[in-house]
């Protein structure tokens, strides 16, 4: 019989964790499952454990491979799939035991949604010591409409959790719009969200959890910010502004997605002091020559004021040109803050005129 979901679950040194994990699918009340247990190069005992934990098991599928990358792994893991759903679990977390009945009553009740969210818990370790929920602002409980994108202008104005996991995919969705994860890159997941919410017509967001996310893990890409983070957001913004934003026909669609541009291109400076492995000048640098090429106009959309501050201050520092502005932006600090009151303060009618009039973002 065919299963009606797929759980695809990238695996890479995940030894520590890995058990659990199938426990927590084994656990599942919903009975209609394939599990894709995919070893991306593990090089601890990763495999071993997955072979014991799934043994005589036929419900699993276990592959292994050399190192692809995540992004390759899930990709394969949705080429294999023989569901109807699509849902991403990560090696290093958990799933409660309703999780998947209760995602799957909703996709099934109305056959024109196309992605449905859960809450997510973050936990210490896999002992489920609640830390706190994701932060996610989408409105729950209700059917979700895709209105002249307005799920990427909901996406900017809010807080919404921008990973893959924890959302049950319906795979003609994905197998309609071609939707991949890109890759080589770290933040895969940015990219994937923003292209989920631009071509989803129909979302819902639950407000059950549906998922226990591990903080503790130290390998997390979260606690490990590199210059090929910042550098691989580069090449993110570069994708939306080459495969969207440059073929877009629409106007509004357009603006949206200048300013989700905008909007990575503020987190990926906000990134900068994080950085463990910093050689700022060859960061500016890229910096530099990303931001020129990938310049949007804004013509229609208007955003809240918290939103419109932070792109003005983005426009003030990269207008210009200062390295030494930018590392201040990098950092957020209380100087950051102080340099943009003093400046709406002294420069009141230019801030008022930038935030009612088109322009142009750098």
């Amino acid at each position: 019989m065919r299963p009606s979901i797929s759980i695809i679950v990238p695996c890479f040194n995940g030894e520590s964790f890995i058990k659990n994990t199938i426990n927590s699918i084994k656990n599942q009340t919903f009975t209609e499952w394939e599990c894709i247990i995919i070893d991306d190069g593990s090089k601890d005992n990763s495999k071993q454990i997955i072979n014991n934990e799934i043994e005589d098991d036929n419900r699993f599928c276990f592959i292994t491979q050399e190192n692809k990358g995540l992004s390759s792994t899930r990709n394969y893991g949705i080429n294999l799939a023989k569901g109807a759903y699509i849902f991403f679990l990560d090696s290093d977390d958990s799933i409660p035991e309703n999780a998947l009945t209760d995602l799957f009553q909703i996709i099934e009740s109305n056959k024109n949604i196309d992605i449905v969210f859960g809450q997510t818990l973050c936990t210490n370790g896999q002992e489920l010591q609640p830390v706190k929920h994701l932060l996610n602002e989408w409105t729950k409980n209700e059917l979700l409409h895709n209105i002249e994108d307005s799920f990427i202008k909901f996406m900017v104005e809010n807080t919404t959790t921008c990973i893959a996991q924890n959302r049950l995919y319906r795979l003609e969705f994905l197998k309609n719009h071609n939707l991949q994860f890109h890759n080589g890159i770290l933040h895969e997941d940015v990219l994937w969200y923003f292209e989920t919410m631009l071509k989803a017509n129909t979302i819902f967001c639950s407000e059950k959890t549906t998922y226990y996310y591990n903080v503790s893990n130290e390998n997390a890409i979260t606690k490990n910010i590199k210059q090929k983070n910042i550098f691989d957001y580069l090449t993110i913004i570069e994708q939306i502004y080459d495969k969207y934003y440059l073929k877009c026909n629409n106007k509004k669609t357009k603006d949206l997605i200048g300013v989700y541009i905008i909007f990575l291109k503020i987190y990926m400076l906000e990134l900068i002091d994080k950085c463990i492995d910093t050689n700022k000048e060859e960061i500016f640098k890229k910096i530099e020559i990303c931001f020129n090429k990938t310049n949007v106009e804004r013509n229609i959309v208007k955003l809240n004021m918290k939103i419109e501050k932070k792109i003005f201050i983005f426009n003030y520092i990269i207008n210009k040109k200062s390295i030494q502005l930018l590392d201040l932006y990098g950092n957020r600090n209380f100087a950051m803050k102080i340099l943009f009151k003093l400046y709406k303060f002294i420069y009141q009618s230019s801030f008022n005129k930038i935030n009612k009039n088109y322009y142009k973002i750098a």
